[in-house]
């Protein structure tokens, strides 16, 4: 499908106990939520996602071009910690703190 759903209005971060728990997951709540005030809402046509190819495998680049997260954290930080040893720290981060 390359039709998509266009939301305009406008956002605004809460920490509302009532908005936390409507985001429960595994008996956990956010931090935070997104709080969303809609003021107009309509499909929008695929010209845009076709032309710019976005969902074409061929048109992607290979991740592996690309520095690692840990890389990037790693020289944005100029932290010691081997970027190796951070990719794996991510990994179990999100394993153990997504939900």
């Amino acid at each position: 499908m390359n039709e998509t759903l266009r939301v305009n209005g406008t956002a605004e971060i809460s920490t509302n106990g009532a908005f936390l728990r409507l985001c429960e997951e595994n008996g956990k709540l956010p931090k935070t939520v997104i709080k969303l005030n809609v003021e107009a809402v309509y499909m929008h046509c695929a010209k845009a996602f076709i032309r710019s190819k976005l969902w074409d495998q061929e048109s992607h680049i290979d991740r592996s071009s690309f520095p690692s997260l840990g890389q990037v954290l790693k020289d944005h930080a100029q932290m010691r910690t081997p970027s190796k040893v951070i990719d794996v720290g991510l990994k179990l981060n999100e394993k153990t703190t997504l939900y």
